[in-house]
């Protein structure tokens, strides 16, 4: 029985990690810095189009996904917290869109200008933020999740997912 996720899903998992810190760490308005602001946004962006990536693999991988043995209500749990992470990750980077729309009628990125729709914006920038509060919460409780299973419940959903496979005993003592 496969215990890990192919190598395609294990990649995509940890570029988005990365991206959501550096869209969290660069959260604020994007348009006070233009350095610090374009990496807020090209970042949220990077964690939408890699979004439709890691459903197109989850749908092409589906049948070689880990089959962990689980309780129904921590297979239910994992189902939702995992479908709200999804529902977020494609919501806060419209909403910032959006948000942006309330600051200026253009911005550019990476050489590229896009046209802002100022008049949908209406107050959205805190809508934004609140998901991406929410967002956090979620990959919070996720990765506590992921702990849990390997410190408590002493099974591999954990290691499913990390990106070494042979070498994992120096970053997590079994």
């Amino acid at each position: 029985m496969n215990i890990r996720y192919p190598k395609p899903m294990i990649l995509l998992h940890w570029m988005v990690d990365v991206l959501v810190l550096l869209a969290y760490i660069t959260g604020g308005h994007p348009t006070d810095d233009d350095f610090v602001g374009a990496l807020h946004v090209s970042s949220g962006l990077s964690i939408m189009v890699l979004l439709v990536f890691r459903l197109i693999f989850r749908l092409l991988f589906k049948n070689k996904l880990p089959k962990h043995i689980l309780p129904a209500w921590q297979v239910k749990l994992a189902n939702i917290v995992h479908f709200a992470l999804y529902f977020c990750m494609l919501l806060i980077p419209l909403l910032g869109l959006l948000a942006l729309a309330e600051e200026t009628d253009h911005y550019t990125i990476l050489g590229i200008n896009i046209p802002m729709l100022p008049d949908l914006a209406m107050g959205i920038g805190n809508v934004h933020e609140f998901f991406a509060q929410v967002f956090i919460a979620l990959a919070g409780i996720h990765a506590l999740a992921g702990l849990a299973h390997h410190f408590l419940f002493k099974d591999d959903v954990l290691k499913a997912m990390l990106p070494f496979k042979n070498n994992t005993k120096w970053l997590i003592k079994d």
